[in-house]
């Protein structure tokens, strides 16, 4: 339970990635590594799989306090949604990628939530990101930013071909149906998501 006194220092509100969608990406990932050299990517674990509609950074024990009264707000009584998986990219550009990442079809709910998100931490006096939001799921981070356009090249090609293979046989449909709160604590192994809370959406 939170309180008053803690702090988290990675908080961000985002959609689990499980069942078969997150099975669908575990198998891309694992067909994706081959194709890049040793140590080169930070790959994400099938656990860790989510997309963030909000990362919140470093937060106050009492700020948790406005930003979960928000959250309880916006998700009260909000039914489930769909969502579709899309192209495998360089993000945020191809141009200078520093991560592979799994694009979502847009989603007139889903901007509708993060907007309104948005809305209610702004109008409580938090500073909010400038930039549109872009849904996506990340599958790895690139250590290194490859400075040689050839391989950038050839790293879209892979994941176009790869992509274009595993979406002959898989469904890409996700249902929306809880939302989490998570504080990212970094140990030795790599990142781990503590769930802070979680919100149950309405069938």
């Amino acid at each position: 339970m939170a309180s008053q006194e803690a702090d988290y220092a990675r908080l961000f509100l985002a959609i689990p990635v499980k069942g078969r969608c997150g099975q669908y990406l575990q198998r891309l990932c694992a067909n994706l590594k081959p194709l890049f050299g040793a140590g080169q990517v930070n790959w994400t674990p099938v656990e860790n799989l989510h997309l963030t509609l909000h990362y919140f950074g470093k937060v106050s024990g009492r700020e948790y306090v406005v930003i979960q009264r928000i959250i309880d707000g916006l998700l009260a009584g909000r039914l489930s949604f769909d969502l579709t998986f899309s192209e495998i990219v360089l993000f945020p550009r191809p141009s200078r990628p520093r991560l592979i990442a799994c694009e979502v079809v847009a989603s007139a709910t889903l901007g509708q939530l993060v907007t309104d998100l948005r809305a209610e931490m702004a109008r409580a006096g938090f500073l909010i990101e400038a930039r549109p939001f872009r849904a996506h799921v990340t599958l790895g981070r690139l250590k290194r930013i490859p400075k040689d356009r050839e391989a950038v090249d050839r790293m879209s090609q892979w994941l176009e071909k790869e992509c274009a293979r595993l979406q002959l046989e898989t469904d890409h449909s996700l249902t929306v149906n809880e939302i989490a709160l998570y504080n990212s604590v970094t140990e030795p192994g790599g990142a781990v998501y503590d769930v802070v809370k979680r919100w149950r959406l309405q069938d």
